[in-house]
């Protein structure tokens, strides 16, 4: 069993969806696996469904908690799982056949940390015909943290192993780029990762399943995230790096996005808060970063004060989106 593999999924009302995602991943042509499945309080049929497939299945396993987010789930799991490999799945998604087998395949004959494959967005699953494609590998992973095209910030789209997860676990207080946080964590960790250029991860979107809300935990939790990644680069990294000053740009956007909501949203108190704790960071960036006349322009208006920012961005953006609509009518 020194190769099992645990497939980690939390659920949480996906009584419709499951079926197809467990028979996605019990149809895996790499049989050394376990699939823990964490029903997350779920109020629909989710937790029969659950129990129905580990009837079946003896690498189901089913394990039960109080609400808390897929966050806090992954984490039970994390904490339960027994391979030697790690991998994540969502409840209502679907992977290819020989995901598993082709991604740990690259992994045990690179002696790679983390193997990532490439995935897709659709509304209904289309596997994909396997066929071998390209592999690259880096030893130095964190210059992959800013490699585009590969969904680099997702975990469900990777293989770990056990070893480089380590102590790393799920930030269950941030309900926004939780993943992407946990990802740059484990690539802190890794020695080696592989990419593979297979599309194997199918990603379901739905009507009522966004993911990105206008909210203030989105817009905390990415200036969370950002903050606690560019602290940890800066820690680690050469000033002045790629990858350092990807990191502090992040960061600083993060500042601005809720700088944004509290304009578009009125939360001067909010916007009071951030300015007054982050101001200094924002006026170093303004007068070291090359940036075009008018996105300059748009946040010097942000960072000023609450009056000129909600004059040019609250009241002229509703009188201009006014005027807008006249003149469709």
């Amino acid at each position: 069993m020194n190769d099992l593999l645990s497939v980690i999924v939390p659920v949480y009302q996906d009584a419709a969806s499951l079926p197809q995602t467990l028979q996605a991943i019990l149809g895996q042509t790499y049989t050394n696996l376990e699939v823990l499945l964490i029903n997350d309080g779920s109020q629909d049929q989710s937790l029969e469904v659950c129990q129905a497939a580990a009837a079946k299945d003896t690498r189901v396993r089913v394990l039960t908690k109080e609400h808390g987010g897929a966050s806090a789930a992954r984490n039970l799991g994390l904490h339960e799982a027994k391979g030697k490999y790690i991998a994540f799945v969502d409840a209502d998604d679907c992977i290819d056949a020989r995901m598993y087998e082709a991604m740990l395949a690259v992994m045990k004959r690179q002696h790679a940390d983390i193997v990532n494959c490439r995935m897709v967005r659709e509304t209904a699953y289309m596997p994909t015909a396997y066929t071998e494609k390209s592999v690259t590998v880096s030893d130095q992973p964190l210059t992959c943290l800013t490699k585009r095209g590969c969904s680099i910030n997702s975990i469900l789209n990777k293989v770990f192993t056990r070893d480089v997860i380590g102590d790393t676990h799920f930030d269950d207080t941030i309900s926004f780029l939780e993943d992407k946080l946990f990802v740059t964590m484990a690539f802190f960790n890794a020695h080696k990762v592989a990419f593979v250029d297979n599309v194997f991860y199918h990603y379901l979107q739905h009507e009522d399943g966004l993911s990105w809300q206008d909210t203030f935990a989105t817009w905390d939790g990415n200036f969370r995230v950002n903050e606690r990644i560019y602290w940890r680069m800066k820690e680690s990294v050469k000033a002045g790096t790629d990858l350092e000053q990807a990191a502090y740009r992040n960061y600083i956007r993060s500042v601005l996005d809720l700088l944004r909501y509290a304009v578009k949203h009125r939360e001067r108190d909010l916007y009071e808060e951030t300015r007054s704790s982050y101001g200094w960071d924002l006026m170093q960036f303004l007068q070291g970063q090359k940036l075009g006349f008018f996105k300059k322009l748009e946040y010097q208006t942000y960072t000023s004060s609450y009056f000129l920012a909600s004059l040019f961005h609250y009241h002229f953006g509703k009188k201009k989106l006014l005027v807008s609509r006249k003149g469709r009518e």
